[in-house]
């Protein structure tokens, strides 16, 4: 479990909670997900010659979109004026106490503990094996934002991380669950990304987890 100070900077690896709109993307052309996709099957290639393109488990998905809401519902209950301070985790608890730092979740959804039965859970077609789990994110100025350009950053924050590099970089697996939360909050995008690597109804590996 990591805590994070957020000072209205550009920074990478913090789980976001606010109450503005959201721009909410599927897996179609011009979201974060379709480009962050593209993005890492052209980055395979540089690495392995002949390798064929990781495609995206809809269902599977879905247990990534239940992370993601879990993070942004992790509210700071004692929170100090003029502060903010989020949690970023594998783990799905109704409670966390850091330090003096209390945080709840606020949500609705169930709470399932691990990435792995995350995906399990919602992938009912039973054709996705969850091999590791990486997780970023980050606040970006609205600016000429675009979804192509949040992609570009999520990976680019993946490739800088050795552990997160590893997991993106290994030629075992064909199929990803993925889901990127947006959420606007005033001049910042606000962008979470959960991306689980796995294949075809077999395990691959030990379970992993790893975030930024």
């Amino acid at each position: 479990m990591c805590i994070y100070n957020f000072f209205k900077i550009i920074v990478i690896g913090l789980a976001f909670v606010f109450n503005p709109a959201f721009l909410f993307s599927q897996i179609i052309e011009d979201s974060v997900e379709f480009y962050f996709v593209r993005i890492l099957n052209e980055h395979r290639k540089t690495l392995y010659e002949g390798i064929k393109d990781a495609t995206v488990n809809k269902t599977a998905s879905l247990g990534c979109e239940h992370h993601n809401n879990y993070l942004f519902n992790m509210v700071w209950v004692n929170k100090t004026p003029g502060n903010e301070k989020f949690i970023l985790s594998h783990q799905e608890t109704p409670f966390e106490t850091i330090g003096v730092d209390e945080f709840k979740y606020v949500g609705k959804d169930t709470l399932i503990s691990n990435f792995a039965d995350r995906i399990i859970f919602y992938n009912t077609n039973k054709d996705f094996a969850p091999n590791a789990e990486v997780i970023a994110s980050g606040s970006y100025f609205l600016d000429g934002i675009t979804n192509e350009y949040l992609a570009k950053k999520l990976f680019m924050s993946f490739m800088k991380s050795k552990p997160h590099k590893e997991q993106l970089d290994r030629n075992d697996y064909h199929s990803l669950a993925i889901e990127c939360k947006v959420e606007l909050d005033k001049v910042f995008a606000n962008a979470s990304i959960v991306v689980v690597t796995g294949g075809n109804g077999i395990k691959i590996g030990n379970y992993q987890t790893f975030k930024n």
